[in-house]
């Protein structure tokens, strides 16, 4: 399984008087989670403003998308094949419902490769691979029908074979939407996993400090194999926490709320080929 970032990012905020309608108290103990019952659709900024080095990573994706596709069309002219048409095949949405605010088409296709005779040689994997990704859905041929080979053949009317280019913004936002489709369950289980750590310390009564807004508690190894500092607050992909502390009680209150907009963009990594990760 791929290594996983949190990132955190800016948003705006629905109106705190409704924040508080919406929001449930989930348990009484030593620590208190108030949950943001609100299902709200995170709206992600069309004209965010990425940085040099995020569209520097975000090229290196495409260049990688972009081979794997070209190496496709090798395959077929090696095949012996002059003409290629393309055929989509069936693909779920369930993940993106809405991914026509970020991609054209979402469909995979794949490759027919035909000889001068018109008889199919070869046929393609699918294009893009990577089913579970959004911003793969920009790659694209020139054409449904085009031509790849050399010489004169009864396709020479049909334009060549070639993968088009990809826009670098267009790319990084379709897949800061991939990220946050793939990571909000391992962010709430993370944010689970502080409240577990915060709740044993103070159950037990440990001595604990903060510092640079984190909560340090020692004495949580005892308990716990893999101790950790629990941050006061947190910005995730779809929501954010906040954990009041009262020292004299050794109790907690944490608060969630739930992200309703992105405006600015995070920074993006290059970390296993096409697939990027997102920070500040």
């Amino acid at each position: 399984m791929r290594k996983l970032l949190v990132i955190a990012v800016m948003f705006v905020w629905l109106p705190g008087a409704s924040i508080v309608a919406s929001q449930a108290a989930e348990d009484k103990g030593t620590v208190t989670v108030i949950r943001d019952e609100r299902k709200v659709e995170t709206v992600i900024a069309e004209n965010l403003i990425w940085s040099i080095n995020s569209k520097k990573q975000a090229n290196k994706a495409i260049a990688f998308l972009m081979t794997e596709a070209s190496n496709q069309i090798k395959l077929l002219e090696n095949a012996g094949a002059v003409i290629v048409t393309r055929k989509y095949v069936y693909t779920s949405t369930s993940a993106f419902p809405d991914w026509k605010l970020f991609v054209p088409e979402f469909r995979q296709f794949v490759l027919i490769g035909k000889n001068k005779s018109g008889k199919v040689v070869s046929q393609s994997g699918r294009i893009p691979k990577d089913s579970g990704t959004l911003e793969s859905r920009l790659i694209q041929i020139n054409a449904d029908v085009c031509r790849i080979g050399s010489g004169a053949t009864a396709s020479s009317n049909l334009p060549r074979c070639s993968i088009t280019a990809v826009d670098s913004n267009k790319f990084l936002r379709a897949s800061l939407r991939t990220w946050m489709e793939n990571y909000s369950a391992f962010e709430r289980e993370e944010a689970g996993r502080f409240k577990e750590l915060l709740e044993t310390c103070l159950r037990n009564k440990y001595i604990y400090s903060i510092k640079n807004g984190r909560v340090s508690c020692p004495d949580n190894s005892k308990i716990w194999a893999e101790n950790k500092d629990v941050p006061l607050s947190q910005n995730y992909s779809k929501f954010k926490y906040q954990i009041v502390l009262d020292s004299k009680r050794k109790t907690a209150v944490m608060t969630y709320t739930n992200r309703t907009r992105i405006d600015k963009a995070p920074e993006a990594m290059n970390t296993y080929n096409s697939m990027l990760m997102f920070s500040y």
